[in-house]
């Protein structure tokens, strides 16, 4: 018999060989293990591919791994084992607040939460799966109480009874069914008590199931081809790598009963469940989580402003008296931004109207940082003057974001865009080798970071790229308002558009930000690193080698639809690299 303390052998011996790590190209231009990109791997490079089918050799495809359970992914699940599996495409489960959700952690280093790198099991998180699965076993023990009470009667027919109810249990939390073997390791677990009763072995069968690596992790591994050097996922492994990839939850009832009947096999089947899960309201909302990473607003939460908006805003500004500084309301406000345009803009100009939109969201609290008004409590629908207000990174929640406690950052907003926008990569340097700025009550912020292109040499190399693209962004005060003065002189607004790779279709001298924003909305070499961070997104790793030609697919194919983003996903979903995986 097994003894429940073998389960943490069981659960650390399999999380620490199950995630996969590796990169050679970050276009995120994050720390760690990215390496410089490599030399084919130019986002402005606009030459087609040759061939339409490259014949597919071991070094083409991703290397199997197993994929942890992310915070939402694991709530769903619970969900699923006391609901059932999700009916439909439209389904979205929201986090349980009634269980210590584990696996919220990110890596400080990845772009995404999705990346692999964050995927591992701390000692916290671990506690947090172990005393779930004691809750987790006792709710469902009372589900079954007034079910199937014939489970857990001493009588003779318990065992059958319960053999049965873990078969159901182990195919909604493993995604897959069970195998003999594995519910008679379930059963075979013994209950510490003297002399244990039929509720105390499902209660210690359905812990071990809970806390079980084949619960927390998703294979993609797959089966080796007989004609081909790779293995393609089975159908099981291609419903829930497909479902958690879409909508961040397990497979709903029609992708399973297609990978149980082995239909999911056939390509125009799998395609017809792409096509059905794109269009659905829980794809909507992994877009929108995807969309919130990648602009990274939500760190304005993190910037605790030394001044008070009364001390910045002119005098006579409606409403400064009161102004009060709620970071979270402009992420609120962002959000919901956001999900207006996904509603509307998803399939047509998606990254264009995310950078050039002037429409917003305020609040009572939240319209004097837009130079607003506003009487309502709930938050309302506006309209921007165009050279007041445009996109998502002239919101006040992004600037302040990417500010420090006391003035505007154009070398953290440079970085930005030279980083996530134009897929360029700045070394990192030693804190300790960053000169202070000098900040002075008659000096402009731009006439300050001259030290960075004038005097020091050290900086110039690096600040070429990040300054200048960040400059344009000054049109906004430090609580991201918009000003035409600074220190009492118009606000010098220009800048320059540069990519550290060279030459990019998009490059140039700009005279204000809703300039800036309107070269980058045009630019296909920032719509294909875009693409490439919703690639890194969805795939849930770096970007390879391997990677490249499929991601200039699905450039292409966003750009052929009008800016569709769900055609760039479609491309990559229904390719080899997303289905198939290297043999080791």
């Amino acid at each position: 018999m097994l003894h429940r303390q073998r389960l943490i052998g069981l659960l650390c011996a399999t999380a620490a060989t199950s995630c996969y790590v590796g990169s050679s190209w970050d276009p995120a231009g994050s720390a760690g293990d990215a390496g410089p990109p490599p030399q084919d791997a130019d986002p402005s490079d606009t030459s087609e591919p040759e061939g339409d089918d490259p014949e597919i050799i071991e070094e083409d495809l991703a290397p199997p791994r197993f994929v942890r359970l992310d915070a939402a992914g694991y709530s769903a699940s619970i969900t699923s084992l006391f609901d059932g599996r999700p009916p439909n495409e439209d389904t979205i489960t929201p986090i349980r607040t009634d269980i210590a959700t584990p696996f919220a952690w990110i890596n400080p280093i990845d772009r995404f939460s999705t990346r692999s790198r964050s995927y591992h099991i701390d000692n916290e998180d671990f506690i947090r799966v172990v005393r779930n699965a004691d809750t987790l076993a006792a709710d469902y023990i009372a589900v079954i109480e007034q079910e199937r009470p014939e489970c857990l009667d001493a009588g003779g027919s318990w065992p059958t009874c319960q053999q049965e109810v873990l078969a159901e249990v182990v195919s909604l939390l493993y995604r897959r069914p069970a195998s003999p073997t594995e519910i008679e390791e379930l059963m075979a677990i013994e209950p510490t008590s003297e002399s244990p009763t039929p509720k105390d072995y499902l209660d210690f069968s359905l812990q071990a199931a809970l806390s079980n690596a084949n619960f927390l992790f998703r294979p993609e591994v797959g089966q080796p081809d007989d004609d081909a050097p790779r293995a393609s996922l089975t159908t099981f492994e291609l419903a829930s790598t497909l479902s958690f990839t879409l909508t961040g939850g397990p497979p709903d009832v029609s992708l399973y009963a297609a990978a149980e009947d082995g239909s999911l096999a056939d390509d125009e089947i799998y395609a017809d469940h792409v096509e059905r899960l794109l269009s659905g309201a829980a794809h909507r909302a992994r877009v929108l989580r995807f969309a919130q990473e990648y602009w990274r607003y939500g760190m304005a939460q993190e910037i605790a402003k030394d001044l008070d908006p009364i001390d910045v805003f002119p005098d006579g500004t409606p409403g400064a008296d009161k102004a009060k500084y709620r970071p979270n309301t402009l992420v609120e406000d962002t959000d919901a931004l956001l999900h207006r345009v996904i509603e509307t803009s998803l399939t047509d100009d998606f990254l264009a109207t995310m950078l050039t939109t002037t429409e917003g969201f305020v609040t009572a609290d939240s319209a004097i940082f837009y130079n607003q008004t506003s009487e309502s409590e709930d938050r309302v629908l506006t309209s921007f003057s165009p050279q007041e207000r445009q996109g998502i990174m002239m919101q006040p929640s992004w600037l302040v974001a990417f500010s420090e406690p006391d003035h505007n950052s154009p070398i953290r907003r440079g970085l930005f865009i030279q980083e996530s926008m134009l897929c360029g990569q700045i070394p990192e340097i030693p804190i300790d080798g960053v000169p202070p700025l000098e900040l002075s009550e008659d000096k402009t912020l731009r006439e300050t970071l001259e030290i960075h292109l004038d005097t020091e040499a050290s900086c110039s190399a690096c600040h070429l790229y990040m300054d200048p693209l960040g400059l344009p962004l000054e049109q906004f005060d430090l609580f991201g308002r918009h000003r035409v003065l600074e220190v009492g002189a118009p606000v010098d607004t220009t800048g320059t558009l540069a990519w550290l790779g060279g030459e990019f279709d998009g490059e140039g001298d700009v005279a204000d930000p809703f300039e800036m924003m309107a070269r980058l909305a045009e630019s296909r070499h920032v719509t294909r690193c875009f693409v490439a961070h919703a690639y890194e997104f969805w795939m849930g790793r770096s970007v390879e080698e391997y990677d490249l030609e499929l991601i200039e697919q699905a450039t292409a194919a966003y750009l052929d639809e009008g800016g569709n983003f769900n055609a760039a996903l479609r491309q990559i979903l229904n390719s080899n690299v997303f289905k198939h995986r290297s043999i080791p």
